[in-house]
């Protein structure tokens, strides 16, 4: 009935009752049962309107008391005896109604608290009913959906994902699952598909066994389906830390897949796999509930999250407590690349907490004993509290005396004013926020004396508008250890410097006045290709350590220096000048040219720019101190690398004495044959220069092999062979050496293009190496060898004469032969293939 009808309605109901009772007391023997029959008509009209049910009981009672006064002419004792009774049952039908009419409205509350949409579902009629969240995740108003039923759902499913849910259904009906849940795509009113999470019951059987009413909820789950979208596989992750980390830990990329696993992970989660790694996290726990899974997406965008106590529970039944914390990691460009999880099976733990409900004294013992404070206190006005144990005055550094008095905690607690108010505020604001997760404060700093002692982790729980359960733990370990981590992610693994994510932070905080002038200082270690290619990478490595070491002690504790590129650095000097920053320098300079590395003596580019001011672009300032730099590699970096290269010479040919003077004979061959060639000038002195340098590459085969006395396997034959490319890597390092890199990479081909390492035929091969080879063959031939004696004259020419066509020039190997051996008693012509 409208409500606007229900007033008078009443009005006539009470009109009614009320001439009833005073008519019927003129003698009808009925009249008791008429009284009973208003009154059940009163208690139902009220209860229907029941704001008015007990002002009606209390005029019904005088009425019903007068009229039967007035009748007897005495004080009507039945009468008032049985309105005292009919009152209190009214009041209690009152209270009950209420209490009823609340418990609704605080299902209702929680429904729209959940932020769920709900539905009810006629199966055989067709006929739902949606709330208004139901409508909202679709973009619609309920009104602009009407009328409402089964077809309303149909036409926004996606097609697709309809068939997945109508298989779902049939398995409810057929009573093979008792829960319906399907994910399935909705058309919002815009045009866009989005996700909902499709859960329901069928609450209603018809009395052939088929299902008449079936309820349930939408969940919008977009955000969770995209993100479960391919995204970047992850960097190298610092193993060492986290091997000797105690807490249980796995590592996982942005698709939640594993990259690693400790043994206690393993151990603690019952894993039987040997091996997860790269399997998805949750094809291994697939019974994993909802909120952990979204728990890894938060930490996949940012967030450091923690639970100090979470149910997880397996598919064999059985479940776990575990204390865990999820946050992510980054990758050297400063993006996220993944989550790390650490955990801790609790179960022991909650047993004991379990058992501490048998009395409330072994429950205080327990907690106190346990490594995690617990207070309950009141908040507002001020923080008092009611109850601590010994841990939480503990942790804090302070004891329960001192937190007796209200709002003594936070002197007790933060001994800078600044910073007390801070934190007094902010958690104050969190708590009258009303959001839960703003109740949580974790890593806080306790100081004493100016320095921090402890870091800790609170978390409140609310029990009433005033009063919070309050968990304090001791966080300084786990921070310490994050801090460790952070402090390795800056660090440079093989120099010990500060590395180039490090270099840029600090670049952006100095980037502020109280620092000018800022000095840059870039630096480039010359020639470490050259020591690469010519000693391997691990004598690399040494020149590296050793110049990172001179200029960690070349600069003051206000400075920064840092390994920016494989052989770049580069220096912050807060608040300097000229005069500091070219002492700096030629410190550097003096002490590198003292750094001999293979015989080879080791030097820096460098250059510097300063910012006076804060209209200078940091980085503009930078690209001048690294044109600086640059500018003094040029004019210093050829002349270094000349002389590595005939650095690399000599250790080569002081090592072994047969190199050497293979070396001076083929060169002084390849001179002849190019005087024979009419070779002059500039071009024979770089001819005799090819075939000095022919064999620098030497200098990375292993001394084993140059050594071996005996013929050299296939493989050490391989090994060998690689000195014409690194020889061409060397000499092509230094310009003055650069056209003899072609000579010494192609002095092994050959004429019939089966040489190495290019397979390169006729004159495609280099003259210069075309002379080499001939000259280098001889010159083998005929020496001696620890391995062998070497040839005499007339076998080695009759060999080149054998090979000439094939393995040499003709051209080349006749006029060695008859110009430079000069050796003519042979009948045959040279080149006619015997």
């Amino acid at each position: 009935m409208n409500h606007k009808f229900k007033m008078p309605f009443f009005v006539l109901i009470m009109a009614i009752s009320s001439i009833l009772l005073v008519y019927y007391h003129s003698g009808y023997s009925f009249h008791a049962y008429i009284v009973q029959i208003n009154y059940i008509v009163i208690i139902i009209t009220a209860a229907w309107y029941k704001k008015f049910l007990i002002p009606a009981i209390f005029y019904l009672t005088v009425v019903h008391v007068l009229s039967e006064a007035l009748h007897l002419q005495s004080w009507p004792n039945v009468a008032f005896t049985q309105s005292i009774i009919q009152v209190i049952i009214s009041i209690a039908i009152y209270i009950v109604l209420r209490q009823t009419e609340k418990s609704s409205q605080n299902l209702k509350n929680f429904i729209e608290a959940t932020n769920v949409g709900t539905w009810e579902w006629n199966v055989q009629t067709g006929a739902c009913t949606f709330n208004d969240r139901w409508a909202e995740i679709c973009g619609y108003k309920l009104e602009e959906l009407e009328p409402i039923s089964i077809q309303t759902w149909l036409d926004l499913a996606h097609p697709e994902d309809s068939k997945t849910s109508n298989h779902n259904l049939e398995e409810v009906f057929q009573r093979e699952k008792i829960y319906y849940d399907t994910k399935v795509r909705m058309k919002h009113k815009n045009g866009h598909w989005v996700w909902v999470h499709d859960r329901g019951k069928v609450i209603e059987w018809t009395k052939e066994g088929k299902p008449l009413i079936m309820s349930g909820t939408h969940t919008e789950i977009t955000r969770e389906v995209e993100t479960q979208k391919e995204l970047e596989h992850s960097y190298e992750l610092m193993n060492y830390i986290i091997e000797h980390d105690k807490s249980a830990i796995a590592v996982f990329d942005r698709n939640m897949n594993y990259i690693y696993v400790s043994d206690k992970y393993m151990m603690d989660h019952h894993v039987q796999q040997e091996n997860i790694i790269g399997k998805n996290h949750y094809d291994i726990f697939p019974y994993l509930p909802k909120e952990i899974r979204e728990v890894h997406q938060k930490a996949l965008k940012g967030e450091v999250l923690s639970n100090d106590r979470q149910i997880i529970k397996r598919d064999d039944g059985t479940k776990d407590y575990t204390r865990w914390e999820c946050r992510p990691w980054y990758l050297q460009d400063e993006s996220i690349g993944g989550m790390i999880l650490y955990t801790e099976i609790i179960n022991e733990q909650i047993k004991r907490e379990q058992s501490l409900e048998e009395s409330k004294e072994l429950l205080e013992s327990i907690i106190d004993s346990i490594p995690v404070g617990l207070a309950v206190n009141e908040v507002f006005p001020k923080v008092k509290n009611i109850y601590m144990n010994d841990k939480f005055a503990k942790i804090y550094g302070t004891t329960k005396e001192e937190l007796e008095e209200p709002d003594a905690f936070w002197e007790a607690v933060y001994e800078n004013e600044t910073y007390r108010k801070e934190i007094k505020k902010r958690v104050l604001d969190d708590l009258q926020s009303g959001d839960p997760q703003r109740t949580s404060w974790e890593n806080i700093p306790l100081e004493k004396n100016g320095e921090i002692y402890r870091y800790v982790s609170a978390y409140n729980s609310k029990l009433n508008d005033t009063m919070y359960i309050s968990s304090v733990l001791d966080v300084t370990d786990h921070v310490m250890r994050q801090k460790e981590i952070e402090r390795i992610s800056y660090i440079d693994h093989l120099t010990g410097l500060y590395n180039r994510r490090y270099f840029t932070k600090q670049l952006e905080e100095y980037d502020q006045p109280k620092y000018y002038p800022l000095g840059v200082l870039m630096g480039d270690l010359n020639g470490l290709k050259i020591i690469n290619d010519a000693y391997g990478h691990q004598t690399g490595d040494i020149a590296l350590k050793k110049i990172s070491n001179l200029l960690k002690d070349s600069i003051n504790s206000s400075a920064i220096v840092a390994r920016i590129g494989g052989d770049e650095f580069a220096f912050l000097f807060p608040n300097c000048n000229v005069e500091e920053i070219e002492n700096v320098k030629a410190k550097i300079k003096k002490l590198s040219s003292q750094i001999l590395i293979q015989n080879l003596s080791v030097s820096i580019a460098i250059g510097y720019h300063i910012k006076e001011n804060a209209s200078d672009d940091i980085l503009e300032v930078m690209k001048y101190a690294e044109n600086d730099m640059y500018k003094h590699k040029i004019s210093e970096g050829m002349s270094v690398r000349n002389h590595a290269i005939k650095a690399i010479l000599n250790t080569l040919t002081d090592k072994f004495e047969e190199e050497k003077i293979h070396s001076k004979k083929v060169s002084s061959l390849c001179k002849s044959i190019g005087k024979a060639l009419q070779i002059k000038g500039d071009d024979l002195v770089e001819l005799e220069l090819a075939g000095l340098y022919h064999d620098i590459g030497k200098i990375s085969i292993p001394d084993a092999i140059l050594n071996k006395p005996a013929k050299l396997t296939d493989e050490e034959f391989e090994i060998i062979k690689t000195h014409t490319e690194v020889g061409y890597q060397i000499l092509r390092a230094a310009d003055e050496y650069s056209d003899l890199a072609e000579h010494a990479l192609s002095h092994h081909e050959r004429w019939d293009g089966k040489g190495y390492p290019r397979g390169l035929k006729g004159e495609e091969i280099p003259l210069f190496s075309r002379i080499i080879n001939v000259a280098d063959s001889y010159e083998a031939m005929t020496a001696d060898r620890p391995y062998r004696k070497g040839m005499s004259k007339e076998k080695a020419v009759e060999e080149i004469i054998r090979c000439s066509g094939s393995q040499f020039d003709p051209k080349i190997a006749d006029i060695f032969i008859s110009n430079v051996l000069k050796y003519k008693k042979w009948p045959f012509k040279i080149g006619c293939g015997l």
